[in-house]
């Protein structure tokens, strides 16, 4: 998983023991080195990593039987500096989001060009259909979630979850969830810049999945009312986008990963390791 605060980027846990094991990536502008922050992902042996002030997507080959310091890094392919998120469809696709006039999603070809754009940005805000795209980009910025056995990603903003089915030619919004009312002020054009308003529910903090269910870390806390704390919770959907469950953690979780679909693995504000079984 990424590392935001040491000198080595990706930080590698057993999935049995949850024991540290080692770090890589390191920090800089030299060769295979990243400037952060990024994003990883597996696909099979293989770690993908995005790194967003670098724009540059690549892969570290996981198979190979020796120490994290031998592990072999492959540079794939530059992206354009609009795109903030990137997840991999596959040997010769990925999907994007970013600022994008053209649609929320963007699908690009195995070089990284962008070849496809999708869908609508939420709009669930009442007038939010006269606000400029830059800004409903700024606000609604996305992580991803795979379910590569069904073909599904889950695309979480802190307010609206969307579920995209990969199994027909183009991918498609199938489902599109409105986590909380939410509301912005918002500063559009050569600076563009959103903030939440007083009085609306914080939202998601993290999104993972295993292949029955997605996890979306929440926090219901409502900014601008520091009368009461309210535990975080780990919401349950199926993918379909249905909610199953809401389960309260007992601490300040700021990101979850699933292990299988019983077990999640998270890390705390305080960078503590916490293993939450259901």
């Amino acid at each position: 998983m990424a590392d935001f605060h040491g000198e080595r980027m990706i930080r590698e846990i057993d999935r049995n023991t949850f024991s540290w094991m080692g770090d890589f990536g390191v920090r800089g502008q030299g060769p295979v080195e990243f400037i952060g922050p990024i994003l990883t992902w597996e696909v099979g042996e293989k770690l993908f990593v995005f790194d967003r002030r670098g724009f540059s997507v690549g892969y570290y080959d996981t198979a190979i039987p020796d120490t994290l310091s031998t592990y072999k890094y492959r540079e794939l392919f530059h992206v354009d500096n609009t795109i903030n998120t990137i997840v991999s469809l596959g040997q010769n696709f990925y999907l994007a989001a970013g600022f994008f006039e053209q649609g929320r999603y963007a699908l690009l070809d195995s070089l990284g060009q962008e070849i496809h754009y999708f869908a609508a940005y939420p709009e669930f805000k009442e007038g939010e259909d006269r606000i400029p795209y830059d800004a409903k980009a700024m606000f609604h910025q996305v992580g991803f979630a795979a379910n590569y056995d069904n073909t599904r990603i889950a695309a979480l903003s802190r307010h609206v979850l969307d579920i995209i089915d990969l199994s027909n030619d183009k991918p498609v919004i199938l489902s599109r969830v409105k986590l909380a009312d939410y509301a912005y002020d918002f500063q559009s054009g050569n600076i563009v810049k959103t903030d939440l308003k007083n009085g609306f529910v914080r939202g998601a903090r993290s999104v993972t999945g295993c292949r029955q269910f997605v996890y979306v870390l929440f926090n219901p806390n409502i900014k601008g009312d520091e009368r009461g704390k309210y535990n975080l919770e780990i919401w349950v959907f199926d993918w379909d986008g249905q909610l199953i469950g809401k389960n309260k953690v007992f601490c300040d979780l700021d990101l979850i990963k699933a292990v299988d679909c019983s077990k999640l693995f998270g890390i705390t504000m305080d960078l503590d390791f916490v293993f939450l079984e259901f």
